[in-house]
């Protein structure tokens, strides 16, 4: 496992939700491939890879915060460094979360409890349009909406909105803030089909 693709899942979770198991990465290990899902109860990521053999199979649920530690003890977390979980996935069983590269291990507790449903939640058919921006530039100027419309003493969910006329023009980024500011942006995307 990547500690790149754990870190970046990891952070979607919750963080101090009521509903602790919206605390936790579940991670789903077959035959073929490894599936870590993640979510807060408003934001939702999943990603796949081939599984490792020594995997534990089965679903373990595993709170976020343990990954991200190991993750951040990865000395190539951009670089992909290996994490590597063994144990059992039975809830309530301790789990090993092994971080090769910085030889560290940490252990945890598999989170008991029903991961919500999310295999139905992603669209799927044909979509009305499929956009690809520079992910960099994306979250940069989404980021820079937000932190000009929004005071960093604002506690309140930010809202930016993105807007798409056709696929000759720049996506529109705009934002407005309690206190009037109006933050508008242009993106140009790398492909739109």
């Amino acid at each position: 496992m990547l500690a790149r693709v754990l870190a970046a899942v990891a952070k979607v979770a919750g963080r101090n939700n009521t509903k602790y198991i919206l605390n936790c990465v579940r991670c789903r290990t077959n035959k073929s491939q490894t599936i870590l899902t993640a979510t807060d109860g408003r934001a939702l990521i999943e990603a796949r890879f081939e599984a490792n053999p020594k995997a534990p199979k089965g679903v373990l649920c595993i709170p976020a915060v343990d990954f991200l530690r190991a993750a951040s003890l990865s000395n190539d977390i951009r670089r992909d460094g290996e994490i590597r979980l063994s144990g059992s996935s039975k809830p309530g069983n301790t789990c090993r979360i092994e971080v090769l590269d910085a030889r560290a291990t940490l252990r945890c507790d598999a989170n008991d409890g029903t991961f919500p449903r999310t295999d139905d939640i992603f669209p799927a058919g044909q979509p009305v349009a499929q956009i690809t921006f520079d992910a960099d530039r994306f979250v940069a100027l989404v980021n820079a909406v937000a932190d000009a419309a929004y005071p960093a003493s604002d506690c309140a969910p930010h809202g930016v909105t993105l807007t798409w006329y056709s696929d000759t023009k720049p996506a529109l980024i705009t934002a407005k803030g309690k206190d009037g500011v109006e933050v508008r942006a242009l993106l140009t995307p790398i492909k739109v089909f």
